[in-house]
């Protein structure tokens, strides 16, 4: 049955006809973002794909793909059908020869050959059809041109793709999380506003059960929406898809006079309003996903260790000064030792760190022996000087490419992924309050909440940045879900003495 068809958002969205023909660069009208516009002005011609050398065409029926070609042998219909059933040299001689009987009708040539039956013909098209486009859906340059004078054949409209679904499945195979989050991140603050025949287009893509927007509340912005929602490709994806084919659309923030935008600060009104609900909050650990402190904690810890062996600061392994003495070192390294040992993880509840610390505990006893011994040591320092200057600022690089994408999953909501880019963010670079911070908040927002973790958390925040009020006000406010009230009115005050300080500034 033929998909019904879409309506593009506004004219100003509509692919630009020139008179029977069109032209663009893919780079500024990525190939999925066509395909929709195509589909909502039913479009029947050849769409051309070019990039360098490599030519593909494909036929459009009313706006729906039907048929490719392509100037790539890998792209022909027996190439197709080899990967899923591989045919050997002699087979694909005949299909040759036999092509070039037929006057060049691949598919022809395959039923003559007993190959596939007649009805699998138009299945098998529409099949290399989506493949050849999912292989376009990656590219990050080349053009397209638009021929509507192109003949298209009316036996092959019964097998169109439908090409929201299409679309969908090609962005969850080429398009990463990172970059499907781009597409949408300009529309994190603002609010959803949903299309009446939105309940059409959802059934024609794969959308989780908690991820309906039919059921989103439209005083919360679409980040606030999706904050317990796993951001998957398959459902980021669906939600572009929805998305430019105008499911829903949004409004600005000022739009909405109810919904007002998270404070900086957070008032002491809005702490003692949720006096009652904090302090009935049930934490219950997540030990799947290191959501328990101790084992959140520790992973941070290891994961700064690993990063310390692997750059070759031996210091930073054994977490110690590089000026320590021999006494120094060697407390060190026994501190180390102990609490990086494999056969003490278990009755710490750490067992499933085992293999983890096992090579780490080994790079210890190394990196104590080589210090241990003047010369070796003298030699380690001399040499070590320029290459631990390229180190740091790698490591500081690494650090802040980390929490950029923590940042885009805060935004989203998706606290619990973010946890674990800011985990790691925090091994290579542990001297950003920042990113202790975020951690902190993260872990107090995320579900099941963990503000004993997310106040160890901003401690460690406040410690290396006790100017920072955004550190202060959210302590205040996970002290109060901990019945901590004096230190929460305590942080409060000190955030709002910052803040006064900075505005006579």
């Amino acid at each position: 049955m033929q998909p019904e068809p879409i309506q593009a958002q506004s004219d100003t969205d509509k692919v630009p006809f020139l008179a029977s023909s069109s032209q663009g660069d893919l780079s500024s009208s990525p190939l999925p973002r066509l395909i929709l516009r195509l589909y909502g002005l039913r479009f029947s011609g050849e769409l051309t794909l070019l990039q360098h050398s490599i030519r593909k065409s494909f036929i459009f029926k009313n706006g729906a793909p039907v048929q490719s070609e392509s100037n790539l042998a890998g792209d022909s219909m027996t190439a197709f059908l080899s990967r899923s059933s591989p045919l050997n040299a002699t087979e694909q001689l005949k299909i040759r020869q036999q092509k070039e009987r037929t006057g060049g009708h691949e598919g022809l040539a395959l039923i003559e050959l007993g190959l596939i039956e007649p009805a699998s013909l138009f299945e098998l098209l529409q099949k290399q059809t989506q493949s050849a486009l999912w292989e376009c859906f990656g590219w990050a340059s080349g053009s397209y041109v638009l021929n509507k004078k192109v003949h298209t054949d009316e036996r092959l409209a019964p097998f169109q793709s439908d090409p929201m679904r299409l679309v969908q499945e090609g962005l969850s195979r080429y398009w990463n999380v990172e970059r499907l989050l781009q597409e949408l991140q300009e529309n994190f603050y603002l609010y959803p506003v949903i299309h009446p025949h939105l309940g059409k287009m959802v059934k024609r893509v794969s959308l989780p059960l908690d991820c309906q927007p039919r059921l989103w509340n439209p005083r919360l912005n679409f980040s606030q929406n999706l904050a317990d929602t796993e951001l998957s490709p398959s459902t980021l994806s669906a939600l572009w898809v929805l998305k430019e084919c105008g499911g829903f659309r949004f409004l600005d923030s000022h739009a909405n006079e109810t919904t007002q935008p998270e404070a900086r600060v957070l008032p002491q009104v809005k702490i003692e309003s949720k006096k009652k609900q904090a302090s009935s909050l049930k934490v219950i650990p997540d030990t799947k996903n290191g959501g328990n402190a101790p084992l959140s904690n520790f992973r941070t810890e290891l994961t700064a260790r690993k990063s310390a062996a692997e750059s070759k600061d031996y210091y930073g392994l054994l977490g110690c000064s590089p000026k320590a003495n021999n006494r120094e070192l060697r407390k060190a390294y026994l501190a180390a030792a102990k609490k990086f040992h494999p056969d003490t993880l278990g009755r710490r509840g750490l067992a499933t760190l085992r293999d983890e610390t096992a090579d780490l505990f080994a790079r210890l006893t190394d990196a104590f022996e080589l210090l241990s011994d003047p010369a070796r040591r003298q030699a380690y320092d001399e040499g070590h000087t320029e290459e631990k200057d390229n180190l740091e600022a790698n490591r500081v690089a690494g650090a802040e490419l980390l929490y950029q994408k923590a940042k885009v999953l805060l935004r989203m909501g998706n606290f619990r992924e973010a946890i674990a880019y800011l985990q790691e963010a925090i091994g290579l670079f542990p001297e950003e309050s920042t990113f202790h911070s975020d951690l902190g908040w993260a872990l107090y927002k995320k579900t099941p909440s963990e503000p004993e973790a997310a106040r160890e958390a901003l401690d460690c925040a406040i410690e290396i940045m006790p100017q920072d009020p955004l550190s202060h006000s959210r302590q205040a406010v996970v002290c109060r879900a901990l019945g901590d009230t004096c230190r929460s009115e305590e942080a409060l005050l000190r955030a709002q003495e910052i803040e006064t300080a900075s505005t006579r500034t």
